[in-house]
């Protein structure tokens, strides 16, 4: 019995790890930014992006949000994403589900681990 209940434990803790780093690749960084721009939620745009990107988006407000609604982007989920990883830095290019690419490309910092969106203005 109790071998069983450290296996469950450790298998357990085992998953914990694996569904932590599965959510921290430049899509999933893309998506929750995205997410977080159709609903207008700051905080958690500054969980996945760099200080200058939410400054950036800041600046902008709520056009953001209504030029992504124009643009028919109201769920990033109907979106399919393709990721190119070079080191710490990374580019994510979304298409609409009819195949139409997406604007710019997106760029990405790895950041103390962490993918970071990385929208710079000097570009």
């Amino acid at each position: 019995m109790r071998k069983s209940i450290k296996f469950v434990f450790c298998f357990s803790i085992v998953l914990l790890i694996a569904a932590c780093a599965a959510g921290n690749t430049p899509t999933a960084a893309t998506k929750k930014f995205f997410n977080a721009a159709i609903e207008n939620d700051s905080k958690a745009m500054a969980e996945v992006a760099t200080d200058e990107t939410v400054q950036l988006m800041g600046m902008f407000g709520t056009k953001i949000q209504e030029a992504m609604k124009e643009a028919g982007i109201t769920d990033v989920n109907k979106l399919t994403f393709t990721e190119e990883i070079n080191g710490d830095t990374a580019t994510v290019r979304m298409k609409s589900p009819s195949g139409e690419e997406g604007g710019e490309a997106i760029n990405l910092v790895k950041i103390d681990g962490k993918w970071m969106v990385n929208i710079d203005m000097n570009k």
